[in-house]
């Protein structure tokens, strides 16, 4: 069972996760949100699985869970294989007082560990690191990994809106419509539509079929009905990928292919998109942007009604330096 801060014992027990912890550490991360009053980060036991696009991920080989002396769960980590074995992201939940940073240094230690069996699997030369997302915030949090060699590198905001009645109906330009979203027939032309369209992205790289198959299909929450896709004769010209996540409406990605950009599509699949969920019954809608957008997600996103709610900072520790890996632009 999660425990409350204040009763953390300093006699820690780390071992390897499995699927039956994971009720429990969906628990845990709740009971760490709450603490620090922000439960947009609450998760599934299918999304613990399923968090995105590592195909080699082994929930006994690449995540932990820690224990007190009295069985009460206090940390769990996990590591994940991001590109290449070059960049890898973690996800480290601790309550941060400091009990709760004596389970993070222990939990670090085998998240890294397990991060330096990654080095000798990357392409030689190239530069392996590892980073860990972090709400803004957690000062004892960001005072804890910069103490551990983690550098802040980047921000992104989840942005969130209330409706409070139905969503203005979206207008399209002549030549543009939406049609469903039918899997068989539009996955491959959505998985090259993503691509295009985030191709000048901060650290993009291109998803394979497998690669989006596993983060979008398998994902907690996939329903094509929510889908919102624009199409210009037989081209997709923007998507939104929308799904249920912790009870509330969740926007996943949405893109503009650069040749439809400036004609409006962003604003009209995020309209569709909320009108989807609001006539699902959900008002409550989220998402989450790079703060430094290149494509003015953001702006569109505040002329939509929605409002950050949180600001996520990124960390980043060297594990090699080296050459940056094919398709991942260096910072």
């Amino acid at each position: 069972m999660p425990s409350d801060p204040s009763n953390i014992s300093q006699t820690l027990s780390l071992r390897p996760a499995s699927d039956e912890d994971l009720l429990d550490v969906v628990q845990l991360i709740l009971t760490i949100n709450e603490a620090e009053g922000d439960l947009g980060n609450a998760t599934s036991p299918e999304d613990l699985i399923n968090y995105s696009v590592y195909q080699d991920f082994q929930i006994n080989r690449d995540a932990f869970i820690i224990h007190t002396s009295n069985g009460d769960l206090v940390s769990y980590g996990a590591l994940f294989n991001i590109h290449q074995h070059c960049k890898l992201s973690g996800d480290l939940f601790f309550f941060t007082d400091i009990p709760g940073t004596a389970a993070a240094d222990l939990m670090l230690d085998a998240l890294e560990t397990r991060a330096r069996e990654h080095v000798g699997l990357a392409p030689p030369g190239t530069r392996v690191y590892m980073q860990l997302p972090l709400d803004n915030k957690n000062e004892n949090g960001k005072r804890f990994f910069v103490k551990r060699g983690y550098t802040p590198i980047r921000y992104y905001w989840r942005m969130a809106i209330e409706l409070e009645k139905p969503p203005a109906i979206p207008v399209l330009p002549d030549g543009f419509e939406f049609r469903p979203f039918i899997r068989d027939r539009h996955a491959e032309l959505i998985r090259q539509a993503k691509n295009e369209a985030f191709q000048n992205h901060w650290e993009s790289y291109e998803w394979t079929f497998e690669e989006f198959s596993h983060s979008v299909f398998e994902k907690d929450g996939y329903d094509p009905s929510l889908w919102s896709v624009i199409w210009h004769g037989d081209e997709v010209a923007g998507f939104s990928i929308n799904r249920f996540k912790s009870d509330t409406g969740w926007v996943q990605t949405l893109g503009v292919r650069p040749a439809y950009r400036s004609l409006g599509l962003g604003f009209a699949l995020l309209l569709d998109s909320f009108s989807s969920f609001f006539q699902s019954g959900e008002k409550t809608i989220g998402l989450l942007v790079d703060a430094s957008n290149p494509t003015g997600a953001t702006r569109l996103y505040r002329k939509a009604g929605m409002q950050v709610v949180c600001e996520d900072v990124i960390l980043e520790k060297e594990l090699r330096p080296g050459a940056i890996s094919d398709s991942l632009p260096a910072v």
